[in-house]
């Protein structure tokens, strides 16, 4: 159930993004950039994010490797490793986002879509705390 929200979230933000093309609104090509670059971030959160999160976590002696290697490979005993991965990932994802924000320079749209997904992406981690096996 949580590994389909990255790919509805992504779908809905192709979605926002076209419909702003259709309206036609002021400030429509911005917007749509801006949806389509928020679509492309968070969908390529299985690529590197993941993988640099991996590689913190093994400097750290941390994560579901080393719960694994305590627990002879038995992964379901590490559930709440993978759910912190996915959580940092997320941090890392929206981490990303806000250096393109920035980047991008001042503009109420593109901020206002950061929001946003921060927002959207707190929701989520708040699911993925809950959803911790005790």
């Amino acid at each position: 159930m949580i590994f389909l929200t990255i790919p509805f979230y992504t779908s809905l933000k192709i979605i926002r993004a076209f419909n702003s093309v259709r309206r036609k609104l002021p400030g429509w090509r911005e917007e749509h950039a801006d949806e389509m670059m928020s679509c492309f971030i968070w969908s390529i959160q299985g690529a590197g994010p993941i993988r640099s999160i991996m590689q913190i976590q093994s400097w750290l002696n941390r994560g579901p490797v080393f719960c694994q290697l305590q627990r002879h490979a038995l992964a379901s005993k590490c559930q709440p490793e993978y759910i912190n991965r996915l959580f940092l990932v997320a941090l890392w994802t929206s981490y990303v986002h806000g250096v393109y924000v920035k980047k991008k320079g001042p503009g109420r749209a593109n901020t206002a879509l950061y929001e946003r997904d921060c927002d959207s992406t707190n929701v989520w981690n708040a699911v993925l705390l809950v959803k911790l096996p005790s």
